[in-house]
Formats: C-alpha cells, structure tokens, sequence
C-alpha cells in the first residue's frame, strides 16, 4: 500500500441491486465507498480501507481465501460479510468467526431486507472506528503485559459508550469500577510498567478515535468530535496534552492519527523498529 493512500469503505457484491443499496447507504451516510467490481473500480491494494462490505463470492474455498486476502491486504479494517441465502450459510458463518473483526448478514429482499441492509451498513460504520483502533492498539498491548490489553479493551469499551463525552478522569474512574479496582492502583500500575497515566491512555484512545470516524465520514477531526458530543474545548485541551505545540494546524485526520499513535507508542516504550514495523502493518 502506497504512503498517504487514501481512505475508504470497499465494496464487493455481485448482485447488482445488493450492492446499489450498499453503496447508496453508504454514500447518504457521508461514507467514502469505493466499488471493485463497477469499471474502473478500484484497486485495495492502493486504498487504506476502514472498512469492507464482500458477499463471500463465489461461496466456496475460494469466497474463504478472498475474505483471508482482504483480511491480510487490510488488517485493520472491519469486514460486513453480506451473504445471499444458500445452503452453505453455516459453513460460512464458521469462516467468518474464524476472521477477527467479521460480522455476517443475510441479503434480504423487499422493505424489511432494506431495512436490514441499512442497520447493517450503519452498524459497520459506527463500530469499524473503534474496531480498527482496538486492534491497532492491540500491537502494542501484545508487546506489554496482558493486564495493559485488558485495560486498553475497558478504556475503549468505556469512550465508545454513553461516557465518551465525558472526562478523562470520569472515564479513568469507570474503567477502574469496570477491572474491579481503584483509580489510584490504576495509576500506581501505570507507573510501575512505565506507561503513560491512565488519563493520558484515555485522551489517547479518545483522539485516535476520533481521527478514525473522521477519516471514514470525510470530516475533520473537530467534525467528528461534534458528532461524538465532545466539546471543541475538550479536543483542544486533548490535543495540547498529547501533540507537540504548533503540529495540528493543517494536518489532515489521517496525519494526525499517525502522529498520535507514534506518540503513545513511544510513550510505552516502544522502540524505534517497533514503531516502524507497526506503522508498515497499518499502511
């Protein structure tokens, strides 16, 4: 994938009234989507996708190989399998559980399977952010201890719910409610392990959150945090905390998403060819 691709929902259906609605869908939700199968379609290999709606065509070994090659070109990227009825549907939805970050829907017909199409659609978009960034930071939970996964998972449960507008510290506070602990102990392990404070991993998670719905609905970053309900007050307070003075004027979502990752990793300790490796993987 070339530096600076751009960013999008990719879209691979066969049947022809299928993936109309499923583009229509996601272009009146603002979503970039990028169809491989209409000429000129487009090429994955030159696209970050945020996220992936495929039919699971042509339904067999090969539908299998195709939805571990997607998942492989893009392993970030939440993946909406969106199947037809068949007679396979079992053996399929056992591919897709073996897939991290795959859901399963049926094509339905008429009203109700329009209906259906588009809670699917706005379910994938409203959870690939926080899907990407789960496994995104999952890379550098996995070179820390198990106890930092399990807090990186409660941090992100806990902005992604009814709490993401609030603080830092009244998140911090549910998340130690949440691990069966206490705010101090979380601090105390924070120093310990020689991270950043739990408010700093929060406003991390909260911004890196943000730089990915802004990618996926063409916003800004402030765009996408008045969607969330966060205040521009917030953000700025967020960003004055973790980015070096004078560096978000005139970055785009997609730079800034990487100068904030960059940061936290390395607050974490993470080394120089961690970090290299890591960026590589997100493309």
């Amino acid at each position: 994938m070339r530096k600076g691709a751009p960013s999008a929902v990719l879209v691979s259906v066969q049947d022809i009234a299928a993936r109309r609605n499923v583009l229509e869908t996601l272009r009146a939700r603002q979503a970039t989507a990028i169809d491989l199968l209409s000429p000129p379609g487009g090429d994955p290999n030159n696209v970050r996708a945020l996220a992936i709606v495929y039919d699971f065509a042509p339904w067999n070994a090969e539908g299998a190989r195709t939805l571990r090659r997607f998942r492989l070109k893009h392993p970030f990227a939440r993946i909406l399998l969106l199947v037809p009825p068949t007679s396979g549907i079992g053996w399929i939805n056992q591919e897709c559980n073996r897939v991290p970050g795959c859901d399963l829907e049926l094509q339905g017909e008429g009203p109700k399977g329009a209906q259906s199409l588009r809670s699917a659609i706005d379910h994938l978009l409203e959870t690939a952010p926080a899907g990407q960034v789960k496994l995104i930071l999952n890379l550098v939970a996995r070179s820390f201890t198990e106890r930092f996964a399990l807090f990186v998972d409660q941090v992100l449960a806990a902005v992604l719910d009814a709490g993401r507008a609030r603080t830092a510290g009244h998140l911090v506070s549910r998340v130690a409610r949440s691990l069966g602990t206490s705010t101090r102990r979380l601090e105390q392990i924070c120093r310990a392990s020689r991270l950043p404070s739990p408010k700093e991993l929060v406003d991390s998670v909260v911004l890196l959150w943000l730089t990915c719905v802004a990618q996926l609905c063409a916003t800004t970053t402030a765009g996408a945090a008045r969607q969330a309900g966060i205040s521009e007050h917030r953000l700025h307070r967020i960003r004055e905390r973790l980015l070096p003075t004078g560096t978000v004027a005139r970055r785009t979502p997609r730079e800034e998403f990487y100068l904030a990752f960059a940061i936290l990793a390395e607050r974490c300790g993470a080394s120089a060819a961690q970090l290299s490796e890591w960026i590589l993987k997100m493309g």
